[in-house]
């Protein structure tokens, strides 16, 4: 990783750290509130739905020798069962356009030197959102974070079940979620599960008031919840 790239993130208040049991990692080396913006970036490459190794290959013959060297330096965990490339690709991937609870899916996906970086968690810290206009995402904090805190982004359904979402993320990604949400049990993952599947319904329902004005459709959605409350949203 070039120094200079680095110091970038170092200036945003992130590092690179190594982390147990999940290689690389993002971490706050400074502490950050609600709602602000962690880092924002362009992606490294990016491909469309209709993506094989062909096309990864093209891409990456369009970028630098620095650039393609920092791909290659990214994880694989599909190794065992397509090209390198697509491998790489498909493992690192972030939704560049309108992923959302609604089942509408980008049709473009990037790969990006940092934005690759974080790690999943089911009860993220971190949310990724693409910038049509900037041609950036843009990670945002979702609640107060910490110096010394892992930074966390969503990969899979946050409003799923808990077996549900490490199917998912065992199918697309390799690995079986060990995060805090996923390792809750009995009564608390029960719990847990319920409002996952509650949000869903709401976030359904409410879908248009979602998309035209978030922060009322949020709040409507919320006063669902007894006693009514934006905590609601903290799975």
């Amino acid at each position: 990783m070039e120094d200079t790239k680095r110091q970038l993130l170092t200036d945003c208040g992130l590092d690179i750290q190594d982390i147990s049991g999940k290689g690389k990692g993002v971490v706050a080396i400074r502490s950050f509130s609600r709602g602000e913006i962690v880092f924002s970036e362009h992606p490294l490459l990016t491909q469309n739905l209709t993506r094989n190794n062909t096309t990864v290959l093209s891409a990456l013959a369009e970028c630098t020798a620095v650039q393609r060297e920092q791909f290659y330096s990214l994880y694989n965990c599909h190794a065992d069962t397509l090209p390198a490339e697509l491998g790489i690709f498909e493992t690192n991937v972030l939704p560049c356009g309108g992923n959302d609870a609604h089942g509408h899916v980008a049709k473009l996906g990037g790969v990006f030197l940092f934005g690759s970086r974080f790690n999943s968690s089911c009860k993220p810290n971190v949310n990724n959102r693409w910038d049509g206009g900037t041609r950036e995402v843009v990670f945002r904090a979702v609640r107060d974070i910490e110096v010394g805190e892992e930074l966390c982004i969503g990969y899979g359904s946050l409003l799923a079940k808990r077996d549900e979402r490490r199917e998912e993320l065992w199918r697309k990604f390799k690995f079986e979620c060990r995060c805090e949400a996923c390792m809750l049990q009995d009564q608390d993952l029960a719990d847990s599960d319920t409002r996952r599947e509650c949000l869903q319904i709401l976030f359904r329902e409410h879908s248009k008031r979602l998309r035209g004005d978030p922060m009322e459709g949020i709040g409507e959605v919320c006063i669902h919840f007894e006693p009514p409350t934006t905590n609601a949203l903290d799975f």
